[in-house]
């Protein structure tokens, strides 16, 4: 028997390690990994997702449960803080709020949204008076017509995108990460619409759900499977990545769920690491401008969380657990989990191959998918931090020998969260049983 206050309790103390207090400017920032760390930036992608857990876990009966609440305060009012007046977020943030996103990343204007609703909507549930809550709706409405006047393309009715979760041009196109992350804040925004009653959330926005909806399933379906994306010719790119979870990981199953079943198959069958076991975010390609590699390719334990729990959510527990005791195996022993793995033989070919050829700069800062006039020192910093990372990984394999793969990134404050939900759906499903239906506002 599984004791979730204490498994689930383990992540959140590893996930409140990444939180970052600004004293001077009264915020508490919940940063991609611990304060000086390889990511020491608030991603808005990363946030949304904390928050989700966040909201689930502030409305639980764990001993944590307020906690939960007030992270999940101090996310949504960092978010509001760093919104550009247009509506518009940007890809990361340091603890002072500064704008360092080099990506053009178009969904973290979703995610932005993400955020503010679940802190909107958790409080409702807890009958907490909302802080601030026509300042968070206006933003929220803010956000949603800044979206749609510079990224919703109206003759093909889908978000277009330049990256997104994979920060490379290998997202160009109308993706399905992005479509779904936006059909998820628009609905979110609807709930919050009809939980308050009235809001100042303009009847564009209300209204375009229901449309927008029908045809992302209408377009990004193609022989009974969802499709990565439709490229910016025309083409349909039905490659394998974990993007192809979108469906689910926002929160809709209901619909097309044997397609569903059908996508997540040949994803998980693709990418399953044969060497070190769980998902490689994408199959890699060297010679592919397009596809990053970052310190040899392997598993991403992130996202083979998000796997795990797909499989409780559809009754195959036995399954989900093992795949979560993959995970288990490659857990420091403080108990963090990184962001991904390789090998080190992996490594050395990326340093030959990628990083001492240039060949791995041209493709982290490539031009086309970097914010317009981004400043020269944020291309530093991040180099920087990617030599850096690459530098300790040898002095480890110095003082280790013997050790047959690398970790990147640890504790990944993603990792954790995902892990946690994970298990949360687990418990959800020992209570209730599976279900196939969009979640709840939770």
């Amino acid at each position: 028997m599984i004791d979730y206050e204490k498994e689930i309790g383990h992540h959140f103390d590893i996930i409140r390690q990444c939180l970052y207090k600004n004293d001077e400017k009264g915020h508490k920032v919940l940063m991609a990994t611990t304060p000086g760390s390889r990511y020491p930036y608030f991603y808005p992608r990363d946030g949304a997702c904390a928050t989700h857990l966040f909201n689930k876990l502030s409305g639980s009966h764990f001993s944590f449960a307020d906690e939960s609440f007030e992270l999940l305060k101090g996310v949504a009012s960092f978010t509001l803080h760093i919104q550009r007046d247009d509506g518009y977020w940007g890809q990361r943030y340091d603890p002072d709020g500064t704008d360092k996103g080099l990506y053009i990343q178009e969904d973290n204007v979703a995610h932005g949204m993400i955020i503010l609703a679940n802190y909107v909507l958790a409080s409702l549930d807890r009958g907490e008076k909302i802080k601030s809550l026509k300042n968070i709706t206006d933003a929220i409405n803010k956000a949603a017509l800044f979206a749609l006047k510079n990224y919703f393309r109206r003759e093909i009715n889908l978000f277009f995108s330049t990256t997104s979760i994979h920060e490379s041009a290998i997202e160009r196109g109308y993706s399905l990460w992005v479509n779904f992350s936006y059909l998820r804040a628009f609905h979110l925004a609807e709930v919050i619409h009809e939980h308050i009653g009235k809001t100042n959330i303009s009847k564009e926005i209300l209204d375009f759900v229901p449309y927008f909806e029908r045809n992302i399933h209408k377009l990004l379906i193609h022989n009974d499977r969802y499709i990565r994306r439709i490229t910016p010719e025309g083409d349909y790119d039905y490659k394998p990545d974990i993007t192809l979870m979108s469906p689910y990981y926002f929160g809709f199953h209901k619909e097309n769920s044997k397609v569903l079943k059908n996508t997540i198959e040949f994803m998980a069958n693709h990418l399953w690491d044969p060497e070190l076991g769980m998902l490689q975010r994408y199959l890699p390609f060297t010679e592919d401008v397009h596809t990053h590699i970052h310190a040899g390719n392997g598993p991403w334990l992130q996202y083979t969380a998000m796997l795990a729990r797909y499989y409780f959510r559809v009754g195959e527990a036995a399954l989900a657990d093992k795949i979560l005791n993959e995970i288990d195996n490659y857990k420091t022993k403080e108990g963090f989990i990184p962001e991904h793995l390789s090998t080190y033989q992996r490594f050395e070919e990326f340093m030959a191959l990628e990083w001492e050829t240039g060949l791995d700069f041209d493709k982290e800062f490539y031009r086309e998918i970097m914010v317009p006039n981004v400043p020269f020192d944020y291309i530093l910093e991040e180099l920087n931090n990617m030599k850096g990372s690459y530098g300790r990984i040898r002095e480890r394999k110095k003082k280790q020998p013997h050790d047959k793969h690398i970790v990147f990134a640890v504790p990944l404050m993603w990792s954790h969260v995902e892990y946690a939900k994970a298990l949360y759906t687990r418990m959800e499903v020992e209570s209730h049983g599976t279900y196939w239906s969009r979640e709840s506002s939770k």
